[in-house]
């Protein structure tokens, strides 16, 4: 036999002579002779107490398993538990078992619970762990040996994370494995666990050197993976829109001299069901303080958004962050605030692509915009059912203090648009513009804004709040401008809006062929808006403007001096005077009635006494008044009209629907009076003549019912008598005889 042989045969033979020893001295030994030992090596392990039921050793492999461990909390923590496991596996070090001083080199834990939980001085208990010299040096006497428990395992365990000051997570289903724990140089590790036994969470690679002081500035290499993790859970930790439902996302991490370099993608899902897609490069810096974003892409709603720049954190911290967005959808860029919990004004509907680079820059405190785009084939709804507003192009410059919008043309309820918007400050924001237009029919914008198209004469529906909020000043040139029946060429006004009134003030127009110059103010504040109109006419067509405003047509020409003051309860769409109150004055020149001989009418009333006329029409000299406007009536106490044939003085009114009451006393002039006039009848024989004036003119009083269209003249019988008596008294006893009697002349009052 060869010397090889011999020495294999020896090994073989020395090989079998110490298993079965070991074998002997493991069926031979009792562990929880060794309990104590063992318990006390984990208590200096982990600087927590550790107890356990009983000890078991087995020999493939050699293992210690405690059975029903429980670790205790540590001092000044809430709880009596740190964890409890149904059984702890500890690997054992063969020569120190021999030797009868078992060394642990390798820990596994079954079906653990655990409580990872932060005092009120914000510390956690997990930055106990391992502080005693077990962790930090060497063992006496085993100066080649690492230190002990640097191998764990966890399976199957439920963590309970349980911050001073919000709800606990509970993490299910959690399984951890780490090898060459050290605080010197990094070590391998996986981790997986569930949320509350809704998502899923896994993580491997090499985490360290471990810092037990602030565990989340440990440096990790590798990857990580969540499937389906109801952000909900998140909420005590990171102040996430609630909005969001859920994240599915996928990132490598990866840290090199203390700054971490992100490479993620996620898909987060609201609770609508919609998808926002986040993918990126970002580098942390060491001191957390600033993160720097290599290339970040956002898309939510069909809106993508592009990042790249530096984003500091702190009040301190300088931000350089630069947005892009290329052919984004508007109508997202509209739903984004709402969906994302922004408490933001209402926005109306939109249509369009946008493209935007916006710039942010500069600390926390003192951060501002810049930047510049456009908007394409824009459509903007204000109600479900209006008719969009329209825009083939929208340019836009955005500066620290405010945004520019220029609008080269805009299109909406029958009229189009050109000008330029300017928006000071964010919070608050103030608007400047400068517009001008062909048409600005108010009903129809009135009902772009509330959405009803309704013909009726019902009040349109109030104002949207986002209205009543707006601030700023402007100009307003209009080729036309209509309010019912009401129309204005050209129109010009300086505009305002404070505190939910619209005031134009002054403002000048054209009206039927003249001018005028007044101011307007829309209180839109109640649930009707409130209009109050202050105005002067000059020159206008007096017949286009009663016809196209009142139920009569065609009945009164000429050209009409007026000074007006109108307050009305709501815009409405039939015709802005009915439902005003107010007051004014007229003068009228260059007049007619048409299709009113009031020389006929009125001496067809006085046939005894032989008056007669023949004029179709009336042509009027002079018409004036002081009128007062009310609940669709006009009322006057100073009517005087003179004509070729007669003055005519009156007192009375009409209604915007056509209703005449008029009470007035006629002086026929006196080429009138010929020697037809004689006495006729009965009562032309008792009195001789009419009752007439110092100017020799035969008066008579009558009164005027009816309609325009179809007036009815009637003498007033009691009042002529009661004057004939006076002139039969004045033959009796002359006027100078007799204390002259004062005359009372009545002053309309204005109306609020």
């Amino acid at each position: 036999m060869g010397l090889k042989k011999r020495l294999l045969l020896v090994a073989a033979a020395l090989l079998a002579v110490l298993l079965v020893a070991v074998g002997v001295f493991v069926a031979t030994f009792d562990a929880n002779r060794h309990r104590g030992l063992i318990l006390d090596q984990l208590s200096q392990a982990l600087n927590l107490p550790v107890d356990a039921q009983d000890v078991d050793l087995t020999l493939m492999p050699l293992r210690l398993r405690l059975n029903q461990v429980v670790v205790g909390q540590a001092e000044g923590f809430a709880g009596e538990e740190f964890f409890r496991a149904r059984s702890v596996q500890a690997d054992v070090e063969t020569m120190s078992l021999l030797v009868g001083e078992p060394a642990l080199l390798a820990l596994e834990i079954q079906e653990p619970t655990v409580h990872i939980t932060q005092h009120s001085n914000a510390e956690w208990n997990i930055a106990r762990l391992a502080r005693s010299d077990a962790a930090g040096r060497q063992p006496s006497g085993s100066s080649s040996r690492q230190a002990p428990l640097r191998n764990w395992s966890l399976s199957n365990g439920t963590v309970f994370i349980e911050p001073a000051d919000g709800p606990a997570i509970r993490l299910d289903e959690v399984g951890v494995e780490v090898r060459a724990i050290s605080r010197n140089s990094p070590f391998p590790f996986l981790l997986a666990f569930t949320f509350d036994s809704q998502g899923r969470l896994e993580a491997e690679g090499k985490l360290g050197p471990l810092q037990l002081e602030s565990p989340l500035e440990t440096p990790l290499n590798g990857r990580l993976s969540a499937t389906q993790v109801p952000l909900s859970l998140l909420e005590p930790w990171l102040p996430l829109p609630q909005q969001l439902a859920m994240i599915s996302a996928s990132a490598s991490l990866a840290s090199e001299s203390g700054a971490t370099l992100v490479q993620i993608q996620a898909d987060i899902t609201d609770k609508a069901g919609d998808t926002l897609s986040l993918q990126g490069e970002t580098l942390l810096a060491p001191d957390r303080k600033r993160l720097q974003i290599n290339r970040m892409g956002l898309d939510y709603l069909g809106l993508g958004i592009q990042c790249q720049g530096s984003l500091g954190v702190g009040d301190s911290a300088l931000t350089d962050l630069t947005m892009r967005i290329e052919d984004g959808d508007l109508q997202a860029a509209r739903r984004w605030p709402a969906r994302l919990g922004a408490a933001l004004a209402e926005l109306p509907q939109m249509k369009g692509k946008v493209s935007f680079e916006l710039r942010l820059k500069g600390a926390s405190a003192r951060r501002s915009f810049s930047g510049q785009g456009e908007v394409r084939d824009v459509e903007l709804s204000f109600s479900p059912q209006g008719n969009p507003v329209r825009a083939a192009l929208l340019r836009a410059v955005v500066q620290p203090g405010g945004v520019e919008l220029t609008v080269p043309e805009l299109k909406g309820a029958g009229g189009t648009f050109q000008g330029s918007l300017h928006i000071a400050g964010f919070d608050s924001p103030q608007v400047d513009f400068d517009l001008s237009g062909d048409l600005l029919d108010v009903p129809a914008w009135q009902a772009l804004l509330s959405g009803d198209e309704s013909p009726s004469e019902a009040p349109v529906a109030a104002v949207p709040d986002w209205l009543k909020e707006l601030k700023g000043q402007g100009k307003l040139r209009l080729k036309r401008l209509e309010n019912g029946t009401m129309q204005l060429a050209p129109f010009s006004a300086d505009l305002s809006m404070a505190d939910g009134v619209m005031a134009l003030r002054p403002f000048e127009f054209g009206i039927y062929q003249g001018k005028g110059r007044g101011s307007l103010t829309i209180d839109l504040r109640p649930s009707q808006p409130l209009i109050a109109f202050r105005g002067d006419l000059e020159n206008a067509d007096v017949n286009r403007l009663i016809s196209d405003n009142s139920q009569s047509k065609d009945r009164i020409f000429g050209r009409l001096n007026a000074s007006l003051r109108l307050n009305t309860a709501a815009f409405r769409r039939g015709g802005l005077l009915q439902n005003s109150r107010g007051d004014g004055s007229f003068d009228l020149k260059e007049g007619r009635l048409a299709g009113i001989s009031l020389s006929r009418e009125l001496s067809a009333l006085s046939e005894f006494v032989g008056l007669k006329f023949d004029r179709q029409g009336t042509p009027i000299q002079k018409m004036s008044a002081t009128l007062r406007i009310a609940e669709g009536r006009v009322s006057t106490d100073d009517l005087s009209i003179q004509t070729p044939d007669l003055t005519l003085d009156g007192k009375g009114g009409f209604a915007f629907e056509g209703a005449l009451r008029l009470d007035g006393l006629v002086a026929f002039a006196p080429q009138s009076v010929t020697e037809q006039s004689r006495p006729r009848g009965l009562l032309g024989s008792l009195t001789g003549v009419l009752p007439r004036d110092r100017q020799g003119r035969p008066l008579l009083p009558f009164q005027l019912r009816g309609t325009f269209e179809e007036p009815a003249f009637r003498l007033d019988g009691a009042r002529l008598t009661k004057m004939m008596g006076s002139g039969l008294l004045d033959s009796l006893f002359p006027p100078r005889s007799r204390p002259p009697r004062r005359r009372m002349t009545l002053h309309p009052q204005p109306v609020a």
